[in-house]
């Protein structure tokens, strides 16, 4: 089911001579729930380089260590104002840190909390808030992307609800995904760029992603019966006809630093795979679409390929790694692309 022609975040820094500490989530001086996602890397003017990392909650509370130059781990904490430092040490017996404030807020019983060791897929699949409600990601050589999560808890997500990436400013089209704490599901794409009454629609909700997924790993493949692949045409909000789209096979990469070749640099990004008309043994598929998502960026680049004679050959690329000022409300008409 082909469906396309798709913040900055403010890094965190501490400089001592060539020492630093880059913290790119999360970023200072906000409010969050519990638990809380850490991403940062360190470099070091030491010759041997950075010994190991840590995060201290409070002074002489160090909550986590890791060997190595940078980390990626969620920590829990209680509600209360908190000021974070992340700190390196070097092989030369150096340090430098950093320090984050945040504010920890009571837990909604809707936010979603991935096990630790995990993280939430939403992160990659949707732009950051507050990016996401002024900021999209633009060509590139491709339609844009706005995002809009719903419901939206800001920096946190919750456990079930929608997802959509409008693709033009005219407010659509556009894709509609769906989440639950499970998966994350393709929903609903655009059958025609100027009515949208028009669209296609899965009769089940196709699972893209583990909702929550290793840190640093790749996830378990996920295969769809086709059984489970029917998905129908709408005209002007009715169903006009039903096409099954065989046996799928999806997949999402380990996470890899990648250069976007836009404005965003270098951002660390994991690849959704998507093959559909496969045999009832998951091969041969006809189709793969691969999708690039950045961390808290969401969709930049998009593939698509044709089997031809067994192997993949590019058919159709789009950029979308610009990133611009401007936001757009979804217009959705029909009530069942949504629901």
């Amino acid at each position: 089911m082909k469906r396309f022609v798709c913040v900055p975040f403010v890094l965190a820094m501490a400089s001592l001579a060539s020492a630093t500490v880059y913290v790119s989530t999360p970023t200072t001086n906000i409010s969050a729930t519990s638990p809380v996602h850490f991403v940062a890397t360190a470099t070091s003017a030491c010759s041997k380089g950075v010994s190991a990392m840590g995060i201290y909650t409070a002074p002489d509370v160090l909550a986590y260590t890791v060997n190595g130059a940078s980390l990626n781990t969620s920590l829990s904490l209680t509600p209360g104002t908190y000021n974070i430092a992340v700190q390196e040490w070097d092989n030369c017996g150096g340090a430098t840190k950093t320090s984050i404030g945040l504010t920890i807020t009571s837990g909604n019983s809707n936010v979603m909390s991935c096990p630790s060791g995990t993280e939430d897929m939403m992160n990659y699949f949707s732009m950051a808030s507050p990016a996401r409600q002024t900021k999209f990601m633009g060509p590139g050589d491709a339609n844009p992307i706005y995002t809009t999560v719903v419901p939206d808890y800001g920096v946190s997500y919750a456990k079930t609800g929608y997802l959509v990436w409008t693709k033009s400013s005219a407010r659509y089209p556009w894709d509609v995904k769906s989440f639950d704490q499970n998966y994350i599901y393709d929903r609903t794409t655009e059958l025609s760029w100027t009515d949208a009454t028009s669209f296609k629609r899965f009769s089940y909700d196709l699972p893209m992603s583990p909702r929550c997924v290793a840190l640093g790993k790749p996830a378990p493949q996920i295969k769809v019966s086709s059984a489970k692949t029917n998905f129908s045409f709408y005209e002007r909000c009715a169903v006009t006809n039903t096409q099954n789209l065989g046996y799928v096979l999806n997949q999402i990469s380990a996470p890899a630093m990648v250069n976007t070749e836009g404005d965003l640099g270098t951002i660390q990004s994991r690849e959704f795979t998507y093959q559909y008309s496969c045999d009832s043994s998951y091969a041969n598929c006809t189709s793969k679409e691969v999708f690039t998502l950045g961390y808290h960026i969401g969709l930049y680049d998009w593939k698509y390929y044709k089997n031809e004679s067994g192997s993949w050959v590019l058919q159709q690329e789009s950029k979308i790694n610009n990133q611009d000022s401007g936001s757009v409300t979804p217009y959705l008409p029909c009530s069942n692309a949504i629901n």
